[in-house]
């Protein structure tokens, strides 16, 4: 599997993501939903700053001169970038080319990918 998605919240931190990938020809009946491992050769993530990440911050504590909270640094908006991945046969969700029903039921943000 090849591509890349932009702006995955906390995306460095996860142990797999789940993915649109397109498994065959054009349009909805082509399209497959994987369980993607992220520490897997070829998976390869980095941070994004931006001033938009603070929102999905972790309260640390409470600004004591005034009502907002502390967020800490550990949240991240990330790049992630797929090189070569081999994704098992058993991560596929549903059946091959029938995932568009899936994703759209199911995921908040579909990630699409051509596969070589």
């Amino acid at each position: 599997m090849n591509g890349a998605k932009k702006w995955i919240t906390n995306g460095s931190f996860a142990d797999y993501c789940c993915a649109a990938v397109r498994t065959g020809g054009p349009g909805h009946n082509g399209v497959s939903a994987l369980v993607i491992p992220m520490k897997v050769e070829g998976v390869t993530c980095r941070k994004i700053e931006n001033s938009g990440v603070a929102a999905s911050g972790t309260v640390k504590g409470k600004d004591m001169r005034s009502d907002k909270h502390i967020l800490t640094s550990k949240q991240a908006s990330t790049y992630i970038e797929f090189d070569d991945v081999k994704v098992p046969v058993a991560n596929l969700i549903g059946e091959e080319n029938k995932g568009f029903e899936i994703i759209m039921s199911s995921m908040p943000r579909p990630i699409l990918f051509t596969l070589k």
